[in-house]
Protein backbone atom coordinates (compact mmCIF):
# COMPACT_ATOMS: atom_id res chain seq x y z
CA UNK A 1 0.00 0.00 0.00
CA UNK A 2 1.37 3.44 -0.89
CA UNK A 3 0.99 5.33 2.38
CA UNK A 4 -0.79 4.33 5.58
CA UNK A 5 -3.78 2.08 4.85
CA UNK A 6 -6.90 3.14 6.70
CA UNK A 7 -8.94 0.83 8.90
CA UNK A 8 -11.62 0.85 6.20
CA UNK A 9 -9.18 -0.28 3.52
CA UNK A 10 -7.90 -3.10 5.76
CA UNK A 11 -11.44 -4.16 6.71
CA UNK A 12 -12.35 -4.37 3.03
CA UNK A 13 -9.75 -7.12 2.51
CA UNK A 14 -10.39 -9.61 5.33
CA UNK A 15 -8.19 -12.32 3.81
CA UNK A 16 -5.06 -10.13 3.95
CA UNK A 17 -3.11 -11.03 7.06
CA UNK A 18 -0.02 -8.81 6.58
CA UNK A 19 -0.15 -5.23 5.35
CA UNK A 20 2.84 -3.30 4.08
CA UNK A 21 2.96 0.47 4.20
CA UNK A 22 5.30 2.69 2.18
CA UNK A 23 6.06 5.52 4.59
CA UNK A 24 7.96 8.61 3.55
CA UNK A 25 7.65 11.27 6.25
CA UNK A 26 10.82 13.37 6.27
CA UNK A 27 13.23 11.78 8.76
CA UNK A 28 10.68 11.18 11.52
CA UNK A 29 7.97 8.73 10.47
CA UNK A 30 6.98 7.90 14.07
CA UNK A 31 3.55 9.55 13.80
CA UNK A 32 2.76 7.72 10.53
CA UNK A 33 3.92 4.39 11.98
CA UNK A 34 1.76 4.95 15.08
CA UNK A 35 -1.25 5.66 12.85
CA UNK A 36 -0.55 2.43 10.97
CA UNK A 37 -0.41 0.50 14.28
CA UNK A 38 -3.65 2.12 15.53
CA UNK A 39 -5.40 1.10 12.31
CA UNK A 40 -4.11 -2.47 12.62
CA UNK A 41 -5.24 -2.72 16.25
CA UNK A 42 -8.68 -1.29 15.35
CA UNK A 43 -9.09 -3.93 12.64
CA UNK A 44 -7.99 -6.70 15.00
CA UNK A 45 -10.37 -5.56 17.76
CA UNK A 46 -13.27 -6.09 15.35
CA UNK A 47 -12.20 -9.60 14.48
CA UNK A 48 -13.62 -11.59 17.36
CA UNK A 49 -14.84 -14.77 15.67
CA UNK A 50 -12.79 -17.97 15.90
CA UNK A 51 -10.71 -18.25 12.78
CA UNK A 52 -10.65 -14.50 12.08
CA UNK A 53 -7.28 -13.45 10.73
CA UNK A 54 -5.39 -11.08 13.03
CA UNK A 55 -3.59 -8.47 10.96
CA UNK A 56 0.09 -7.63 11.25
CA UNK A 57 2.05 -4.99 9.37
CA UNK A 58 5.50 -3.89 8.28
CA UNK A 59 7.05 -0.83 6.72
CA UNK A 60 7.46 -2.05 3.17
CA UNK A 61 9.41 0.92 1.86
CA UNK A 62 11.09 3.95 3.40
CA UNK A 63 14.36 5.87 3.28
CA UNK A 64 15.88 8.78 1.43
CA UNK A 65 18.24 9.50 -1.42
CA UNK A 66 21.75 10.91 -1.39
CA UNK A 67 21.24 13.64 -3.98
CA UNK A 68 20.29 16.98 -2.47
CA UNK A 69 18.90 19.79 -4.61
CA UNK A 70 19.60 23.43 -3.84
CA UNK A 71 16.77 25.70 -2.71
CA UNK A 72 16.13 27.01 -6.22
CA UNK A 73 16.07 23.44 -7.60
CA UNK A 74 18.51 24.50 -10.31
CA UNK A 75 21.22 22.09 -9.25
CA UNK A 76 22.56 20.20 -6.31
CA UNK A 77 25.09 17.63 -5.25
CA UNK A 78 25.47 14.18 -3.77
CA UNK A 79 25.37 14.36 0.03
CA UNK A 80 25.80 10.85 1.39
CA UNK A 81 26.29 12.06 4.97
CA UNK A 82 22.80 13.56 5.02
CA UNK A 83 21.39 10.35 3.57
CA UNK A 84 23.07 8.37 6.36
CA UNK A 85 21.78 10.68 9.10
CA UNK A 86 18.25 10.70 7.72
CA UNK A 87 18.08 6.91 7.45
CA UNK A 88 19.44 6.52 11.00
CA UNK A 89 16.72 8.91 12.20
CA UNK A 90 14.08 6.86 10.35
CA UNK A 91 15.45 3.65 11.89
CA UNK A 92 15.40 5.15 15.39
CA UNK A 93 11.81 6.36 14.93
CA UNK A 94 10.81 2.88 13.78
CA UNK A 95 12.51 1.28 16.79
CA UNK A 96 10.73 3.67 19.18
CA UNK A 97 7.39 2.38 17.90
CA UNK A 98 8.42 -1.26 17.39
CA UNK A 99 9.54 -1.78 21.00
CA UNK A 100 5.96 -1.46 22.24
CA UNK A 101 4.27 -3.10 19.25
CA UNK A 102 6.26 -6.24 18.44
CA UNK A 103 3.05 -8.23 18.42
CA UNK A 104 1.80 -6.48 15.25
CA UNK A 105 4.77 -4.62 13.73
CA UNK A 106 7.01 -7.07 11.89
CA UNK A 107 9.85 -5.00 10.40
CA UNK A 108 11.07 -2.33 8.02
CA UNK A 109 12.53 -2.30 4.51
CA UNK A 110 14.72 0.53 3.24
CA UNK A 111 14.64 1.50 -0.42
CA UNK A 112 17.10 0.28 -1.79
CA UNK A 113 20.28 -1.78 -1.57
CA UNK A 114 21.99 -0.23 -4.61
CA UNK A 115 21.70 3.04 -6.46
CA UNK A 116 19.64 2.43 -9.57
CA UNK A 117 20.66 4.91 -12.21
CA UNK A 118 18.34 3.27 -14.71
CA UNK A 119 15.47 4.85 -12.74
CA UNK A 120 16.17 8.32 -14.03
CA UNK A 121 13.78 9.37 -16.71
CA UNK A 122 16.27 10.58 -19.27
CA UNK A 123 17.81 7.17 -20.09
CA UNK A 124 21.27 8.33 -19.02
CA UNK A 125 22.93 5.71 -16.80
CA UNK A 126 25.59 8.05 -15.44
CA UNK A 127 25.50 9.21 -11.84
CA UNK A 128 23.47 12.38 -12.35
CA UNK A 129 20.02 13.17 -11.01
CA UNK A 130 17.08 12.74 -13.31
CA UNK A 131 15.92 15.76 -15.21
CA UNK A 132 12.45 15.30 -13.82
CA UNK A 133 13.01 14.82 -10.08
CA UNK A 134 9.71 14.62 -8.27
CA UNK A 135 8.74 17.30 -5.79
CA UNK A 136 6.77 15.89 -2.89
CA UNK A 137 6.18 19.06 -0.87
CA UNK A 138 2.43 19.03 -1.37
CA UNK A 139 -0.16 20.60 0.90
CA UNK A 140 2.58 21.65 3.30
CA UNK A 141 3.78 18.08 3.85
CA UNK A 142 7.51 17.65 3.98
CA UNK A 143 8.21 14.14 2.77
CA UNK A 144 11.76 13.59 1.49
CA UNK A 145 14.70 14.78 3.64
CA UNK A 146 16.21 17.30 3.28
CA UNK A 147 15.19 18.87 0.00
CA UNK A 148 11.60 17.63 -0.55
CA UNK A 149 12.64 15.83 -3.71
CA UNK A 150 12.92 12.16 -4.50
CA UNK A 151 15.76 11.08 -6.76
CA UNK A 152 15.08 7.37 -6.85
CA UNK A 153 18.31 6.55 -8.60
CA UNK A 154 20.22 7.65 -5.45
CA UNK A 155 18.35 5.71 -2.72
CA UNK A 156 20.88 2.88 -2.48
CA UNK A 157 22.97 2.03 0.55
CA UNK A 158 25.64 1.12 -2.01
CA UNK A 159 26.76 3.08 -5.04
CA UNK A 160 26.09 1.62 -8.44
CA UNK A 161 29.71 0.34 -8.56
CA UNK A 162 29.16 -1.64 -5.32
CA UNK A 163 31.08 0.66 -2.95
CA UNK A 164 29.34 1.22 0.38
CA UNK A 165 27.96 4.66 1.18
CA UNK A 166 28.30 6.12 4.71
CA UNK A 167 24.81 4.84 5.58
CA UNK A 168 26.21 1.28 5.63
CA UNK A 169 28.75 2.19 8.31
CA UNK A 170 26.07 4.05 10.27
CA UNK A 171 23.81 0.99 10.30
CA UNK A 172 26.73 -1.29 11.10
CA UNK A 173 27.37 0.86 14.19
CA UNK A 174 23.68 0.70 15.15
CA UNK A 175 23.60 -3.06 14.88
CA UNK A 176 27.07 -3.85 16.27
CA UNK A 177 26.76 -6.35 19.09
CA UNK A 178 23.11 -7.13 18.37
CA UNK A 179 22.01 -10.72 18.23
CA UNK A 180 21.60 -12.06 14.72
CA UNK A 181 18.12 -13.22 13.83
CA UNK A 182 17.95 -16.91 13.02
CA UNK A 183 15.81 -17.69 10.00
CA UNK A 184 14.15 -21.06 9.76
CA UNK A 185 13.06 -22.19 6.32
CA UNK A 186 9.65 -23.86 6.33
CA UNK A 187 7.39 -25.30 3.65
CA UNK A 188 10.33 -25.91 1.42
CA UNK A 189 9.54 -27.57 -1.87
CA UNK A 190 10.92 -31.11 -2.08
CA UNK A 191 14.15 -31.61 -3.99
CA UNK A 192 13.52 -32.86 -7.49
CA UNK A 193 15.60 -35.61 -8.93
CA UNK A 194 16.40 -35.41 -12.58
Amino acid sequence: WGGVPTQGIMDSAPSVDVWGSNIYAWDNPESNINTFIRNIRAVNSGRTNPGDIKVKGYISETGTDSYKHNAARTGGAVNEAEQAQSNVNIWNAFMNVWRGNKDVLLGIVFHSAFDEHDKNNDGDLTQTPSDSGSIFDTAGQRVHPYDDMSDQEFYGFYRIDGRAKPVVGSFRSLWLGKRAVQVRITNRAPDRKS
